[in-house]
Protein backbone atom coordinates (compact mmCIF):
# COMPACT_ATOMS: atom_id res chain seq x y z
CA UNK A 1 0.00 0.00 0.00
CA UNK A 2 1.66 3.31 -1.24
CA UNK A 3 2.19 5.46 1.48
CA UNK A 4 0.12 8.39 1.94
CA UNK A 5 0.50 12.03 3.39
CA UNK A 6 -1.77 14.81 4.50
CA UNK A 7 -1.51 18.19 3.05
CA UNK A 8 0.79 20.97 5.02
CA UNK A 9 -2.13 23.05 5.59
CA UNK A 10 -3.91 22.48 8.97
CA UNK A 11 -7.05 20.91 9.22
CA UNK A 12 -6.73 20.89 5.29
CA UNK A 13 -6.95 16.54 5.30
CA UNK A 14 -7.02 16.64 1.43
CA UNK A 15 -4.56 13.09 0.88
CA UNK A 16 -1.51 12.90 -0.63
CA UNK A 17 1.33 11.11 -2.51
CA UNK A 18 3.77 13.34 -1.57
CA UNK A 19 4.48 15.34 1.04
CA UNK A 20 3.58 19.11 0.19
CA UNK A 21 0.15 21.42 -0.39
CA UNK A 22 -2.80 20.05 -2.15
CA UNK A 23 -3.68 21.86 -5.26
CA UNK A 24 -6.09 24.41 -3.08
CA UNK A 25 -3.48 25.14 -1.19
CA UNK A 26 -0.45 25.09 -3.42
CA UNK A 27 -0.36 29.02 -3.83
CA UNK A 28 -0.75 29.57 -0.27
CA UNK A 29 2.55 27.39 0.98
CA UNK A 30 4.65 29.00 -1.89
CA UNK A 31 3.67 32.52 -0.13
CA UNK A 32 4.64 31.45 3.48
CA UNK A 33 7.79 30.09 2.27
CA UNK A 34 8.99 33.11 0.00
CA UNK A 35 7.61 35.54 3.02
CA UNK A 36 9.85 32.69 5.75
CA UNK A 37 12.72 32.87 3.09
CA UNK A 38 12.79 36.88 3.01
CA UNK A 39 12.45 37.05 6.88
CA UNK A 40 15.53 34.92 6.85
CA UNK A 41 17.34 36.77 4.12
CA UNK A 42 16.99 39.88 6.77
CA UNK A 43 17.50 39.25 9.81
CA UNK A 44 20.35 36.07 9.87
CA UNK A 45 21.94 35.63 6.72
CA UNK A 46 24.84 37.98 6.00
CA UNK A 47 24.54 40.25 2.79
CA UNK A 48 27.39 38.55 0.86
CA UNK A 49 25.33 34.92 1.33
CA UNK A 50 22.17 36.73 0.33
CA UNK A 51 23.45 38.06 -2.30
CA UNK A 52 25.30 34.98 -3.72
CA UNK A 53 21.84 33.12 -3.71
CA UNK A 54 19.78 35.97 -5.20
CA UNK A 55 22.39 35.94 -8.14
CA UNK A 56 21.93 34.63 -11.54
CA UNK A 57 24.87 31.83 -11.34
CA UNK A 58 23.12 30.27 -8.49
CA UNK A 59 19.56 30.77 -9.65
CA UNK A 60 21.02 28.61 -12.99
CA UNK A 61 22.86 26.09 -11.16
CA UNK A 62 19.89 25.33 -8.70
CA UNK A 63 17.86 24.63 -11.68
CA UNK A 64 20.83 22.61 -13.14
CA UNK A 65 20.67 20.15 -10.25
CA UNK A 66 16.67 20.02 -9.33
CA UNK A 67 16.41 19.10 -12.89
CA UNK A 68 19.37 16.73 -13.04
CA UNK A 69 17.82 14.88 -9.92
CA UNK A 70 14.23 15.12 -11.32
CA UNK A 71 13.17 17.02 -8.49
CA UNK A 72 12.99 14.56 -5.98
CA UNK A 73 15.16 14.47 -2.74
CA UNK A 74 17.98 12.08 -3.32
CA UNK A 75 18.06 11.64 0.87
CA UNK A 76 14.57 10.73 0.78
CA UNK A 77 14.96 8.30 -2.67
CA UNK A 78 18.06 6.27 -0.40
CA UNK A 79 15.74 5.38 2.21
CA UNK A 80 13.50 3.91 -0.72
CA UNK A 81 11.00 7.34 -0.33
CA UNK A 82 9.63 9.48 -3.27
CA UNK A 83 9.79 13.17 -1.95
CA UNK A 84 9.97 16.57 -3.93
CA UNK A 85 12.72 18.75 -3.54
CA UNK A 86 12.60 21.99 -2.64
CA UNK A 87 15.93 22.83 -2.01
CA UNK A 88 19.77 22.35 -3.51
CA UNK A 89 21.88 21.89 -0.48
CA UNK A 90 25.70 22.29 -0.98
CA UNK A 91 27.28 18.46 0.45
CA UNK A 92 30.21 20.52 1.40
CA UNK A 93 29.52 23.43 2.57
CA UNK A 94 29.36 26.92 0.99
CA UNK A 95 31.68 28.93 3.48
CA UNK A 96 34.19 26.08 4.19
CA UNK A 97 34.44 25.90 0.14
CA UNK A 98 33.36 28.71 -1.87
CA UNK A 99 35.18 27.36 -4.87
CA UNK A 100 32.93 24.48 -5.16
CA UNK A 101 29.30 26.50 -4.03
CA UNK A 102 28.43 26.31 -8.25
CA UNK A 103 30.09 22.86 -8.96
CA UNK A 104 27.57 20.98 -9.71
CA UNK A 105 28.79 17.00 -8.33
CA UNK A 106 28.84 19.25 -5.06
CA UNK A 107 25.08 19.93 -5.05
CA UNK A 108 22.15 17.27 -4.15
CA UNK A 109 18.26 18.61 -3.84
CA UNK A 110 16.89 17.67 -0.57
CA UNK A 111 13.21 18.20 1.28
CA UNK A 112 13.18 20.48 3.95
CA UNK A 113 12.86 18.13 6.43
CA UNK A 114 16.16 16.06 5.24
CA UNK A 115 17.86 19.55 5.04
CA UNK A 116 17.45 20.59 8.38
CA UNK A 117 18.29 16.70 9.27
CA UNK A 118 21.88 17.17 7.62
CA UNK A 119 22.47 20.47 9.16
CA UNK A 120 21.52 18.89 12.63
CA UNK A 121 18.31 21.54 13.02
CA UNK A 122 15.64 18.93 13.63
CA UNK A 123 15.31 19.07 16.98
CA UNK A 124 16.13 22.52 17.63
CA UNK A 125 13.50 22.64 14.90
CA UNK A 126 10.69 20.43 16.97
CA UNK A 127 11.72 22.37 20.14
CA UNK A 128 11.10 25.51 19.17
CA UNK A 129 14.43 27.31 19.19
CA UNK A 130 14.64 27.82 15.53
CA UNK A 131 17.04 26.80 12.77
Amino acid sequence: MPQVFLCNNPGCGARLQVRGWCDRHTKQGEQQATQRHKEYDDNRRNKEAADFYHSKEWREVRVKALRRDNHLCKQCEKAGKLTPATIVHHVLEARERPDLRTHLPNLESVCAACHNRLHGREKRSRKGEGG
